[in-house]
């Protein structure tokens, strides 16, 4: 059986890949694990949108102070999930195991996944061995899509995959603004890294936005073509580890927060609030919002 305490902080990464390990042993109890950590994001949906409702107080409001807040927020929301609930994860657990086919212990373990978002409730149009999208048509897809990608360059990063997702939101806005090639072939350069004297690959060269004393304006650069989603995750893995400017970056990798700020002061970006932004899209997006437009399908 699976510990009641398989994930007692919510940004505990490392605890979902252990929910993957362990539904090979235990498939049912995986999925009534699941079905907690849902209810424990829709309860979060639920304070995000009483504090919405807030007119809150414009002296003590500000972008970190409510970035705190929402981190208390998920955290209250998944120690509530763990005790009694609100009984939306009984729910869940009596409808999944409906859909769950009788197979061997072997086969059926594949069947309970737990990614960002949860298999069965959602279906991404990309398939294995596809084209790559040069757009996407929602947030929701751009994480499901991405997250294959992401998931393996983390591995090799030891970061949480959904921050690889964040950064990369941030840097295509949801992949509606990836740089193009004058022929419109998207360049799939999902974290906007500059082409530089040690790249030897195709580049393209367009007006990108940058902060100089922390004014923005718009300066011709040459950024990094690649041929697909997979080779942008590989480039930026080879990247950040073979720079010595984000060693200490990577010293910090378990951090999600940290690792965003120590990227934002080796120069990653010249945007002064990179590290926020990112965070603030980690917090809001990926970790909880993804979640709520399916809550009317189960």
């Amino acid at each position: 059986m699976l510990s009641n305490n398989t994930q007692s902080v919510y940004t505990d990464i490392q605890g979902m890949a252990r929910l993957r390990t362990q539904a090979r042993n235990d498939p049912e109890a995986t999925l009534k694990q699941v079905a907690k950590h849902f209810e424990s994001l829709y309860m979060n949906m639920m304070l995000k949108s009483m504090r919405a409702a807030s007119f809150g107080d414009p002296n003590f409001d500000s972008n970190s102070s409510t970035m705190y807040r929402d981190m208390y927020d998920s955290q209250m929301a998944l120690q509530l999930s763990e005790q009694q609930g609100i009984g939306l994860a009984d729910m869940l657990v009596k409808q999944l195991q409906k859909s769950m086919p009788a197979t061997s212990n072997e086969n059926k373990s594949d069947n309970v996944e737990f990614n960002t978002i949860p298999q069965g409730i959602t279906a991404s149009r990309h398939k294995t061995g596809s084209i790559d999208p040069d757009k996407f048509n929602s947030k929701n897809e751009f994480v499901s899509i991405l997250m294959p990608y992401a998931e393996k360059a983390a591995d090799e990063l030891e970061v949480a995959p959904q921050v690889l997702i964040a950064q990369a939101a941030l840097e295509t806005g949801w992949g509606q603004h990836m740089q193009r090639l004058p022929n419109g072939k998207s360049s799939y350069n999902l974290f906007n890294i500059k082409a530089g004297s040690s790249w030897s690959g195709p580049e393209v060269n367009i007006k990108a936005l940058e902060y100089r004393n922390g004014i923005a304006e718009k300066t011709n650069s040459s950024f990094r073509v690649y041929g697909s989603l997979q080779e942008s995750f590989d480039d930026y893995v080879q990247f950040i580890k073979s720079n010595p400017r984000y060693q200490n970056a990577l010293a910090v990798s378990n951090d999600p927060e940290a690792y965003t700020y120590e990227l934002q002061k080796a120069g990653y970006a010249t945007d002064p609030d990179y590290a926020e932004k990112i965070n603030n899209i980690f917090q809001r997006e990926i970790i909880s919002a993804p979640y709520s437009e399916y809550l009317h399908e189960v």
